[in-house]
């Protein structure tokens, strides 16, 4: 059995799939993508250790928190319109927001939730 497939069997042993909780985690990805991508339009500064962009001043610190704040209100309008409760979409914006944007872009690929260009 490779890898692949023991954390597959793994994981179906003790979690119950929830549709609900997976169309969340998928919308916060994207969220953490799209986010990411803008920062890196916007931002003049990249942090050394993660290479995520950093707003240079606090007219990129605004664009972004801007962009951000938009998108998660559309994000959490959608939630709410597919009757995902509140506490489900906070633990799938948790689960989704300890990924980096490396591994956020792979889960987003593998799964065929985006386009890899």
């Amino acid at each position: 059995m490779d890898r692949k497939q023991f954390f597959k069997e793994y994981d179906s042993v003790f979690f119950t799939p929830d549709p609900h909780y997976e169309y969340a985690f998928k919308k916060w990805l994207e969220y953490y993508y799209q986010t990411e991508v803008y920062d890196r339009r916007i931002c003049s500064g990249f942090d050394r250790e993660t290479g995520e962009a950093i707003p240079g001043n606090t007219v990129e610190y605004t664009e972004i928190n801007r962009y951000a704040k938009q998108l998660m209100n559309k994000v959490v309008e959608d939630l709410r319109n597919k009757n995902v409760d509140d506490s489900t979409w906070r633990l799938a914006r948790d689960g989704a927001s300890r990924h980096s944007f490396e591994e956020t872009e792979r889960l987003l690929i593998g799964k065929g939730w985006i386009n890899e260009n």
